[in-house]
């Protein structure tokens, strides 16, 4: 939609433009009004219209004089000039200074005016087009510094020296200014798939902007209020602001409520703010190690080092594996007893409920951990299972715990984990080529059924079934001598053909439901998979 701003001393000529043209058809639906140069310059800075119809000869300000003001103000604004013979010298300078792309001539003359006011449509909105794109290119250049900019700050976080080339000015206007380091993640129940990161991101960020008064934090000429990294399901947040403007109450209510009666959960961490940017990466590294709070404080979203953000009733002792416990999770690997194994490992989630270490020392709770998955992974070194084949480097490096929301889903992994473990014994392991890659064929393509309308990533495929994703892509390639996304999009075009069956669904329904964001990449897809397109699918099986 276009404005427009009528310049005219005139009230019969100005009112007779207003319905001498079908502004509606022409997509010019906000029409102003100005009868001079001087409230012409006013109100086109206030309303900042696409373009303007003017007249030469106005009093007080004329409308040349009006157009050269108005030129580096507005330098998207187009002008249409109105002109009589006497004046027809002055329209033709005017278009030669620019910005001034036709005249009219006095009286109208509607077959030729209308052309005229078409031209000047048609720049608008090539103006408007480059001036969005601009704007994305603009968008698209921040973002980017910024992601660059965040990932070395990400990088420095195990250093003690933050990257020397990194420099950041905040607005020379604010004295006391205070750099805030924040996480946040979002974590689904297990078994669940996790949310587009699009969704939780911009929910997180909104929250951010809408609670604290953030200043713009400036970097080699890029300047953004807030400073973002994503790195797997976590956002690393940093935001400058006044202390005593800060306001985290109505975040943590919010959280609250969001968290409400969802299976997926958003947890928000923030750490000690400083006044020094330098100090920014060892904060975030700290304030991330927060967010395993969660595992002794299962009913809290916002987490943060000040004394008195919850209290606590939980106790200090029970951070290591006791040699008795150890012993009967080893004699239940050895007997195969399933039922004990659960019980056994499950049994450990109570730790994490009872550990205060978790708040005071992280590295204490990851190193229970640490001995828990080195118990298991003896056992199955002793027996010869090649558990690298059905282990991700989650376990190696202990990163599954930052996929959990509580103890109970994280221990519960861990006994699924083993169980599948165990399954595979000496004679197994002879029958890996054969029957067990047939039954777990079976299981994945059951799951991906149920799943189709998600993001069925081979990483997340492979954790479902705790295989190395390597190692499961190149069991694809071997077994069924297609690769990974081949079997899927296979497996999504059978459903929809299935889909495709039923009259009352739209050809778009049955996109989204079989994964498909995009209309087109489904049509596309589906072409390519069936040589036909999805219509021309329905009339050959007579729908």
């Amino acid at each position: 939609m276009c404005k427009l701003l009528i310049v005219e001393d005139e009230l019969l000529i100005r009112t007779g433009l207003k319905h001498y043209f079908p502004w509606h058809e022409l997509n010019v639906h906000e029409i102003y009004e100005a009868e001079n140069g001087a409230d012409g310059l006013k109100l086109a800075i206030e309303v900042e219209p696409d373009f303007i119809i003017s007249d030469i000869r106005m009093p007080e300000m004329n409308g040349l004089e009006m157009i050269e003001r108005l030129r580096p103000l507005l330098p998207d604004t187009v002008y249409l000039i109105l002109t009589g013979y006497n004046d027809f010298e002055y329209a033709r300078q005017a278009i030669q200074l620019g910005n001034v792309h036709d005249y009219l001539n006095k009286p109208l003359v509607y077959e030729e005016s209308i052309q005229s006011v078409q031209s000047v449509l048609e720049l608008v909105q090539l103006k408007k087009k480059e001036r969005e794109r601009r704007t994305f290119l603009e968008k698209e250049h921040r973002k980017w510094k910024e992601s660059l900019f965040m990932k070395q700050l990400f990088d420095s976080m195990d250093d003690n020296e933050f990257p020397a080339e990194i420099t950041v000015l905040s607005d020379q206007n604010h004295q006391d200014v205070m750099y805030l380091p924040m996480v946040m993640t979002n974590i689904a129940v297990y078994g669940k798939s996790p949310l587009p990161v699009q969704e939780w991101t911009n929910e997180v960020l909104g929250l951010i902007e809408k609670h604290i008064e953030t200043i713009p934090i400036t970097m080699e000429g890029v300047s953004t209020p807030i400073l973002s990294y994503l790195n797997e399901n976590k956002m690393y947040v940093i935001v400058a602001c006044e202390l005593e403007n800060l306001n985290v109450k109505p975040i943590r209510e919010h959280l609250q409520y969001m968290n409400l009666n969802q299976t997926h959960k958003t947890y928000f961490a923030i750490g000690f703010p400083s006044p020094s940017f330098q100090k920014m990466g060892q904060q975030l590294k700290q304030t991330e190690e927060l967010l395993l709070s969660r595992y002794c404080l299962p009913e809290c979203y916002y987490f943060s080092p000040e004394p008195d953000r919850v209290p606590l009733s939980v106790t200090t002792t029970g951070s290591k594996l006791d040699g008795m416990e150890k012993a009967n999770l080893l004699t239940a690997f050895e007997n195969k007893d399933i039922q004990s194994i659960r019980q056994l490992i499950t049994g450990f989630s109570n730790h994490a409920k009872n550990l205060q270490v978790i708040v005071d020392s992280p590295h204490q709770w990851l190193a229970f951990l640490q001995e828990l998955v080195s118990v298991i992974l003896r056992y199955a070194s002793r027996h010869h299972i090649p558990a690298a084949q059905i282990y991700s480097e989650d376990i190696v490096k202990l990163s599954f715990i930052n996929k959990f929301q509580n103890a109970e889903q994280l221990f519960t992994w861990l006994a699924d984990w083993s169980v599948q473990l165990i399954s595979y014994t000496n004679e197994d392991v002879n029958l890996m080529e054969n029957a067990k890659d047939s039954y777990v064929f079976s299981e994945i393509e059951n799951f991906m059924k149920q799943h189709l309308d998600h993001d069925l990533s081979l990483q997340m495929v492979a954790e479902r079934f705790f295989y190395n994703p390597s190692y499961l892509s190149r069991l694809f390639k071997t077994k069924l001598n297609k690769n990974y996304m081949t079997y899927v999009t296979e497996l999504r075009i059978r459903h929809a053909q299935e889909c495709l069956k039923d009259p009352g669904l739209l050809v778009s329904d049955v996109s989204h439901m079989c994964g498909y964001k995009s209309y087109k990449h489904f049509v596309k897809t589906f072409r390519s998979v069936t040589h036909m397109t999805p219509t021309h699918y329905r009339k050959r099986i007579g729908m």
